[in-house]
């Protein structure tokens, strides 16, 4: 598990670049309202897609058995629910443009309503490349197509300064990696219909998808609340700071891809899935929180970089907010995760719901209290505030599950990252020197820490005495 995770780790790094290359593009070329526009489209795009999948991609990853007749069905379901949802946001978008009184919303949102059926259909080969533990290959594909995506919004922003390019970019994107996945796994043309398999993966996927949909509606938050509230160009800056936090905590989603395959084959045995689990999520904490980190103290330099005229500086108010709701969120997220691998639905609904409810109402306060992007990273605060709930369905489950130790190393980080952010005006060289200084001490606070350490080191250790 640790060597996965530190080969997807070195490719979503280089990955990390290139988001980071994609914002510098946004943030020089576009004005934040013209992205807020995009913002608005992708969010909503982003949430109708993650209904449509149906859960579909776990259920491959889970099924004991393959077959064409189930990868077929699973084809024919994303098609029709792909298709469908295409043609039904065609017909809304000049509603939607009215509605937010931006005529220019609607190209947009018909251009992304396409990227829909082509990420939908990209689930299948997805889910039996993971199926296989390809990570190798997955970390290729990705890093690929979305080196792909970079170039080609780069040269038609650069050209238009429209966020059409964008939206182009991202189509042509998910296609370029829908057609790789699909050639690595050699299938991606069957297309079948069982009536008892179509039932079988509808009831699996209702159930884990309501998991999935109600947690997905935080998504709506900026598109909904913020763009139609505060403007396109306060939806902007949010998705921007959004996204550069979701880029520094980019190692939650290695590691969740890496724990669910290993602790799949776990489930059956709850002291070994409870041993895993507290070993994985005590570092998770730890490794997010150090990049997360690190990221805020760089990030008065990146946005002194940014086009002071555009309005990008007022960032710096929100951002520390959202990277440390993301730091929490690692402190907590495997701890669901696992849960719906038991087959936890319900109370994972309930606490999903909790949570999103929480976002929601905080930011209807936040907002009317103060018109201003600093309240969405409040509310995304106090929504953070409910994700210890998760203990009480998890211990029920797996009892013998020790999770002081990840609470400590977040406890730890949160200080570290309240620290840095009180430095914020001091030079560069004493931010990082707090930086470092501060992981160094967490790592020596716990065993368990400096034994995950040794860990990396000795792998790393193995690896290139292989390479020599």
């Amino acid at each position: 598990m640790v060597a996965s995770m530190l080969l997807l780790s070195g490719r979503q790094l280089i990955g990390m670049m290139l988001s980071f290359g994609r914002l510098a593009l946004i943030v020089t070329l576009l004005a934040p309202a013209d992205y807020g526009l995009y913002a608005v489209a992708a969010g909503l795009m982003t949430y109708i897609t993650a209904v449509g999948s149906l859960g579909i991609g776990t259920y491959l990853i889970r099924a004991t058995e393959m077959d064409p007749v189930r990868i077929g069905t699973a084809r024919a379901l994303l098609l029709a629910v792909g298709g469908s949802t295409t043609l039904l946001v065609w017909l809304l978008a000049p509603a939607l443009g009215r509605w937010y009184e931006a005529h220019a919303l609607v190209p947009l949102l018909m251009l992304q309503a396409l990227t829909v059926p082509v990420e939908l259909l990209k689930i299948i080969p997805l889910g039996l490349a993971e199926r296989e533990l390809a990570y190798r290959r997955i970390a290729t594909i990705d890093l690929g197509a979305e080196l792909f995506g970079f170039l080609f919004a780069f040269a038609v922003v650069a050209t238009t300064r429209s966020p059409i390019g964008l939206a182009l970019a991202a189509l042509l994107q998910q296609a370029l990696a829908l057609i790789l996945y699909s050639r690595v796994t050699g299938e991606w043309r069957t297309v079948a219909w069982a009536r008892e398999e179509v039932r079988a993966q509808l009831r699996f996927g209702l159930g884990l998808g309501l998991v999935d949909w109600v947690w997905q509606l935080r998504l709506l938050v900026n598109p909904l609340l913020v763009a139609k509230l505060l403007g396109a160009e306060a939806a902007g800056l949010v998705a921007v700071a959004v996204r550069l936090a979701d880029v520094g905590g980019v190692l939650r989603h290695i590691i969740w891809r890496i724990y669910l395959a290993g602790a799949a084959k776990l489930r059956r045995d709850g002291r070994a899935l409870g041993e895993a689990l507290a070993e994985v999520q005590s570092g998770q904490p730890l490794a997010v929180g150090a990049c997360l980190v690190l990221l805020v103290a760089l990030a008065p330099e990146l946005v002194a970089w940014m086009p002071h005229e555009a309005g990008w500086h007022q960032l710096m108010s929100l951002l520390p907010l959202l990277v440390a709701a993301v730091a929490v969120n690692a402190g907590f997220n495997l701890y669901g995760g696992t849960l719906v691998l038991l087959g936890a639905l319900r109370p994972m609904v309930i606490f999903n719901s909790i949570l999103v409810l929480l976002f929601y109402l905080s930011a209807l306060v936040m907002l009317h209290l103060d018109a201003s992007i600093r309240s969405y990273g409040i509310a995304e605060l106090c929504a953070a505030c409910g994700y210890p709930l998760v203990l009480i369905p998890l211990k029920r489950r797996l009892s013998s599950v020790r999770s002081w130790p990840a609470h400590i190393n977040l406890v730890l980080v949160l200080l570290l990252l309240a620290l840095v952010t009180q430095l914020l005006a001091t030079p560069l060289w004493l931010r990082l020197l707090v930086v470092v200084g501060g992981i160094a001490a967490i790592v020596g606070t716990l065993p368990s820490n400096r034994r995950l350490v040794g860990q990396l080191l000795a792998l790393r250790r193995q690896r290139a005495m292989a390479i020599a």
